[in-house]
């Protein structure tokens, strides 16, 4: 029950934060400190803010973008994509210790807030700073925490890439197992827009 509960908030996060999208160049700007462009353990590179490019479709299936097999190697057990409600693709874990990723994607929305409109909604659920993130060439952010009212661990990535917000949130108690995992999906899903 409990990782049932988990993984709703997991999907309610990455929904909330996905009202949060926006394409203005204010909502956008989000820097390592210096003003340096923020770097992804692949060591992509690229200005903060720059989404880049001719505007993505969100994909109709996003399981589709991914190899069970490949996240099952990512999280380290066996794991099946499933459909979530807002069009998404999660991945449930057999226990409350596992690492269980979900993945969103929405429209950057004029209007909505964009990246920084969805980090500050993962940071005011987490209550932690983020972290400069740029996977792809796309900047977005990275945070952790716990969710308010349980022992259990969550982090978030988001980039802004072609028009899109593409975002992965991962429960797990290793913050940096599940900042690798997250950064591995968006990598994917990236290359594949």
């Amino acid at each position: 029950m409990a990782r049932t509960t988990t993984t709703l908030m997991i999907s309610a996060l990455a929904a909330l934060t996905m009202v949060g999208c926006s394409s203005s160049n204010a909502a956008k700007s989000t820097v390592a400190p210096g003003g340096a462009a923020a770097t992804s353990p692949a060591g992509d590179t690229a200005p903060a803010g720059d989404s880049g490019g001719d505007a993505a479709t969100v994909p109709s299936d996003v399981c589709a973008l991914f190899d069970n097999a490949a996240v099952s190697a990512l999280v380290g057990e066996t794991v099946v994509g499933e459909p979530t409600p807002n069009g998404g693709c999660r991945y449930p874990a057999s226990t409350a210790q596992s690492l269980a990723p979900v993945v969103e994607i929405a429209p950057d929305v004029e209007g909505a807030g964009g990246i920084a409109g969805a980090q500050a909604g993962a940071e005011g659920v987490v209550g932690t700073p983020a972290a400069p993130l740029t996977v792809g060439g796309y900047s977005g952010y990275l945070v952790a925490g716990t969710i308010p009212g349980t022992s259990s661990t969550l982090s978030q990535g988001a980039v802004a890439a072609k028009g899109l917000i593409v975002t992965v949130g991962a429960t797990g108690p290793d913050t940096a197992k599940n900042a690798a995992v997250i950064t591995a999906m968006i990598e994917i899903v990236v290359g594949q827009l």
